[in-house]
């Protein structure tokens, strides 16, 4: 099947500058091929650029959307922060600050990649949580934009989480001092979890078995208080000359603060196969995911990461959860 998404209300163009660097979100148009999304519909597009800042690449993988504003975080040690503004045309993308992340001495994350390489973005009880790969740990983020490490994750017997595969989503449990972090990489097929208590409980840990060979990219408790899971799979196939992008949103309910593996539901799957001389239409390779409340309905927005590379995009895609 192939869906071609077109919804959208003309271009918008909105100019964010911090000092020399300056970021352009324009409203554009997806088409989305082989979707099956019996529960989402995508009601905008926005495509993120970055300019301005030495040896910093645009792409996001953390995301959280909180009264109004937007936060997003990537493996650059870089910050987006927007207003997210109601019009008489609908939801758009407004004023806002590019900013570099900073330990607590004011030293810029990203001069070091070993450092800087953050993945999720999470808010607990008002707070702000990065889960960084790499050197592998959960930081709390502070107003001014420093980071303190919470935990680090080094050393710990934590299946998966080594080198570049790390804590790839990050989700905080309502109404608890509860982080519940999830590791890229899927070991003997399954998906591992851990419940991370910053009272200092006893971790705990479990594992999810969804189909698919898709890999965990990102999560969300949303306002209903289930969990919702982004997978993906993002491949160059160089022999074959294009890209191959899988994505699944799913959700699972939640019972003594961790998921219920079986209460899978899925809400949406895209395959997207394209040459690589026709990229740059498509969904890319998403990464962050936040589920808010708008209004009546709930929402649903993906953030990309373009991983540096000419041929993709760090797209904001918004949908809303029907059905």
């Amino acid at each position: 099947m192939r869906v071609a998404n077109t919804l959208f209300a003309g271009v918008v163009f909105t100019s964010l500058i911090l000092g020399q660097s300056i970021a352009m979100s324009q409203e554009i148009t997806v088409e989305v091929l082989n979707a099956e999304t019996p529960y989402l519909r995508l009601l905008n597009t926005w495509q993120l650029k970055v300019s301005g800042i030495d040896d910093v690449d645009p792409g996001f993988s953390g995301l959280d959307i909180h009264n109004g504003k937007l936060l997003a975080v990537g493996d650059n040690g870089l910050l987006f922060e927007a207003e997210l503004l109601e019009t008489e045309d609908g939801l758009v993308l407004g004023s806002g600050a590019i900013r570099l992340l900073t330990t607590e001495d004011g030293d810029a994350l990203h001069s070091s990649k070993s450092k800087r390489d953050a993945e999720a973005l999470a808010r607990l009880n008002g707070e702000l949580f990065v889960a960084f790969e790499r050197d592998h740990r959960i930081s709390r983020l502070h107003a001014d934009d420093t980071l303190s490490s919470v935990l680090s994750l080094k050393g710990r017997d934590l299946k998966g989480i080594k080198g570049n595969n790390g804590v790839e989503a990050l989700a905080a449990v309502p109404n608890q001092d509860v982080l519940l972090a999830f590791g890229q990489k899927r070991i003997d097929g399954q998906v591992h979890w851990w419940h991370f208590d910053l009272r200092g409980e006893t971790p705990r840990s479990g594992t999810l078995n969804p189909p698919g060979r898709e890999e965990v990219a990102g999560a969300d408790v949303g306002p209903d208080g289930k969990l919702y899971l982004l997978r993906r799979d993002h491949r160059e196939r160089k022999k074959q000359g294009a890209h191959d992008t899988r994505i699944v949103v799913e959700r699972f309910r939640m019972t003594d603060g961790v998921p219920d593996a079986d209460s899978r539901e899925e809400l949406g799957r895209f395959s997207d196969w394209r040459p690589f001389e026709t990229r740059g239409v498509g969904v890319d390779n998403v990464e962050g995911i936040a589920v808010v409340r708008q209004g009546e309905a709930l929402n649903l927005w993906l953030v990309s990461d373009d991983n540096g590379s000419d041929e993709q995009r760090s797209l904001l895609m918004r949908f809303e959860i029907v059905n």
